[in-house]
């Protein structure tokens, strides 16, 4: 599956918080449901924008239960205004493991 993303002016680029962090994001910008793995990689297991981070990265979010299942341990967050700190992680530097329903229907638009 191909994902392209890209921001104004550069790619995207995340800071890592603990999963339950995104209540403190009050504002808009794209955020991931993750893991962090062994190696120190970061694989998604969700990932979309939100008018609100604080009110969408939250337990009652449809693909919650489905992530911690699959090992969520951190949030992903990437706003337009923030200053991204040197630990910054590059969308490049991602690894992806959809949702089956988000990987079928990319199938078959494909097709």
């Amino acid at each position: 599956m191909t994902m392209t993303l890209s921001a104004e002016g550069g790619n995207l680029e995340f800071a890592s918080l603990y999963h339950r962090d995104g209540r403190f994001i009050r504002r808009d910008g794209v955020f991931a449901f993750s893991r962090r793995d062994a190696d120190g990689g970061h694989t998604v297991l969700h990932m979309e924008s939100a008018a609100d981070i604080s009110r969408a990265a939250t337990s009652s979010h449809s693909r919650w239960d489905w992530a911690i299942a699959n090992g969520m341990n951190e949030l992903l967050v990437s706003t337009k205004d923030a200053d991204n700190p040197k630990s910054a992680i590059p969308l490049s530097a991602l690894r992806f493991s959809l949702h089956p329903e988000v990987t079928s229907k990319d199938s078959e638009i494909a097709a």
